[in-house]
């Protein structure tokens, strides 16, 4: 099984992808196409894991997956 080097946060109003790591609530964090989300103040609901996903998140997550099962 491959260990994702990223993962997916609902934040300001879609799905984007990630660094792995801990971060702190209200943290601004850079995600995998360079655009700066802030976590959350609190752990994401059941509704905002269905939010849109970033689609320009989703083009390097796909990316970075092919590389990273390869």
């Amino acid at each position: 099984m491959t260990v994702r080097t990223f993962r997916w946060l609902p934040a300001d109003g879609a799905r984007h992808a990630i660094p792995r790591g801990l971060f702190a609530p209200g943290e601004e964090v850079l995600t995998l196409a360079d655009e700066t989300v802030r976590m959350p103040q609190r752990r994401p609901g059941e509704l905002e894991w269905l939010w849109p996903t970033c689609l320009a998140c989703w083009a390097v997550a796909k990316e970075r997956v092919q590389r990273e099962d390869s």
